[in-house]
């Protein structure tokens, strides 16, 4: 294989993979990238076993086709280094690579591409999406995405069609839900739904912004794996296999003694990111009190001291209510969201808090309250 290719486009493509090679790896042929040569067109591809990446560069002149591995890592740092507008990569004998650029020469040691694990599946079933719709689906609930790895099937994004027309996502880390739902044509069977690990959002998420121009998104799903689809870019991931626990248990239903409060969220984020230096960082609670028009948050730490502050509500509580909560989940819910919200506060013990977006129902997060000492 010899190939001459501008710097800018390798670049962007060697970034692109980073987070999905294995650094320190027992199996070396996971830390490597591999590129093919064929077609006119150059496919630079990488897996960790469980996400693969697979991307075209069609902006390159092949001299001669081939196939070479190389460790993904030093090859982005070696091309991120060098000053020259285009580089030659070129194949040597027993897997060395020349990489040269100007007075710049490296050689590097590749490994057997046919050792390269094959992710390939037989593709014929792609559907259309609308990129816009996944994104802000992921963007309003990954936060609250379990990193726990004892509990592997909360691990990941839970997606179902709740009802013809109506896509649901879901996640949790035990303590707290996030729900969002969205209109979109069934274009694939979620009869069970499916759940998308976390490594797996995190680069659906980071692929789907870097493709911003890019409006319409395509997906497959077979068994247990997924498949996306945008512009130059096809990600491969596979699926958790754990059955995603039943989440509508702990989604208060109707029937129970519900008040509605309504929250400006910026001056609620100010006030609750300084409860959050003071609160215990295991935990973060902070208190609400909701009285007349005058909402007081308070915590207080055994090493650190206490805090507390007023604010003035736009509607006035009729009744007092109070409540404890991890003031760091919702200062989460905050930040994803663009406008004021509300909070349903259940006067049955134990209850979680509800909170929604004030002019839309099609966003639902759930918290669940702290004992109050």
């Amino acid at each position: 294989m010899k190939i001459k290719i501008k710097k800018t486009i390798l670049l962007n493509a060697l970034s692109r993979i980073q987070g999905i090679v294995e650094k320190n790896s027992i199996k070396p042929i996971t830390s490597n990238a591999l590129f093919k040569a064929s077609n006119k067109k150059i496919t630079l591809s990488a897996t960790n076993l469980q996400i693969a990446i697979k991307t075209n560069l069609s902006d390159v002149k092949i001299e001669k086709e081939g196939q070479i591995s190389l460790n993904a890592k030093k090859i982005f740092e070696i091309v991120k280094n060098i000053a020259e507008e285009f580089l030659i990569i070129e194949e040597k004998d027993n897997f060395h690579v020349s990489i040269s650029a100007g007075k710049t020469f490296i050689e590097m040691l590749g490994l057997p591409p046919e050792d390269f694990p094959d992710f390939e599946e037989e593709k014929n079933d792609f559907k259309e999406w609308n990129k816009n719709i996944f994104l802000e689906m992921i963007n309003l609930t990954s936060f609250s995405i379990s990193r726990d790895e004892s509990k592997p099937n909360i691990c990941g994004s839970f997606i179902e069609y709740i009802e013809d027309g109506i896509i649901r996502m879901v996640t949790t880390d035990g303590y707290r839900l996030s729900i969002v739902e969205e209109k979109s044509k069934k274009i694939f069977d979620l009869n069970e739904g499916i759940t998308i690990p976390v490594k797996g959002i995190n680069e659906i998420y980071k692929i789907l912004l870097e493709k911003k121009d890019e409006e319409k998104i395509y997906v497959y799903i077979k068994k247990n794996i997924f498949i996306l689809k945008i512009n130059d870019v096809e990600l491969y991931i596979r699926l958790l296999e754990k059955k995603y626990p039943n989440y509508k248990v702990i989604i208060p239903g109707e029937g129970y003694n519900k008040k509605i409060i309504k929250l400006d969220k910026n001056k609620l984020r100010e006030a609750l990111k300084i409860m959050c230096v003071i609160a215990n960082e295991n935990n973060r609670p902070v208190y609400f009190r909701f009285l007349d028009n005058n909402l007081s948050l308070h915590t207080e730490d055994s090493d650190f001291g206490s805090a507390r502050e007023d604010i003035i509500l736009k509607d006035k509580a009729e009744k007092e209510i109070n409540f404890c909560i991890n003031g760091s989940y919702l200062i989460d819910i905050i930040n994803v969201l663009e406008e004021d919200f509300i909070i349903e506060y259940f006067e049955e013990e134990n209850k979680p808090i509800v909170v929604k977006k004030e002019k839309k129902d099609n966003v639902k997060y759930i918290i669940m309250p702290m004992r109050m000492d």
